[in-house]
């Protein structure tokens, strides 16, 4: 994202292209990776028709790179912030992010069973799922802040600046408790471990990344 950010600048600044550019995103970013590892393998035809695999070779030769992944967020995210959604269009969403919601739990059943073994690619974060999860969480946030007590849109405001290092830390953290310390989710009770260990994990990247902001000059090279 650092890198492509001066061209998603320029894509950013042109609404027909910034449209088209989340075109691109949804079809080849979510829509065909939801196909390819969750629809495809939970069909025995799908999966072994030379039909789909030979489309799949094809898009895989298409090496359309830019609008793939964490982009297809990215854009997404300036999109939503620029516009301003009517009441109509957020309930829309709302009701997508439902979708999505029931889509990744029963998704996950269904597939987790014709497998015969724990599947967890409903939860991927380029599944169509997720972001329509993503999206409405988003746009909820957003619109609902307003009625929110000053206190706490003050604190937001005050973490605002540290959101991204916290975003940079939180991972190695939690790979440090699971495989040096062994705090895990699967220690005890997932209902207790996980809404601690995302606690623990939270409070501590907000230090570190606080920490971060306070070297200067070189913060700005990474934060």
């Amino acid at each position: 994202l650092y890198l492509v950010t001066p061209l998603m600048r320029k894509i950013a600044a042109d609404r027909g292209m910034l449209n088209y550019f989340l075109v691109l995103s949804l079809f080849f970013g979510f829509l065909i990776p939801t196909l390819r590892h969750q629809v495809i393998p939970f069909s025995v035809a799908l999966s072994e028709s030379d039909t789909i695999h030979a489309l799949l070779k094809d898009y895989d030769s298409m090496r359309i790179y830019l609008p793939l992944g964490y982009t297809g967020y990215f854009a997404l995210g300036w999109y939503l912030y620029k516009r301003n959604l009517t009441p109509g269009e957020r309930i829309d969403i709302y009701a997508l992010e439902v979708a999505g919601f029931l889509l990744t739990i029963t998704g996950t059943a269904v597939l987790s069973r014709n497998l015969a073994k724990a599947n967890s690619a409903w939860y991927e974060y380029v599944s169509v799922n997720v972001l329509l999860e993503s999206m409405a969480v988003f746009v909820l946030v957003r619109y609902s802040s307003r009625y929110w007590k000053e206190k706490v849109r003050n604190l937001l405001s005050a973490m605002a600046d540290k959101t991204f290092g916290i975003y940079l830390f939180h991972l190695l953290l939690v790979e440090f408790l699971a495989d040096i310390i062994g705090l895990k989710s699967t220690l005890f009770t997932p209902v207790l471990s996980v809404p601690l260990l995302a606690a623990l994990s939270f409070t501590v990247s907000v230090f570190v990344a606080k920490g971060l902001k306070r070297l200067g000059r070189f913060s700005r090279y990474i934060l």
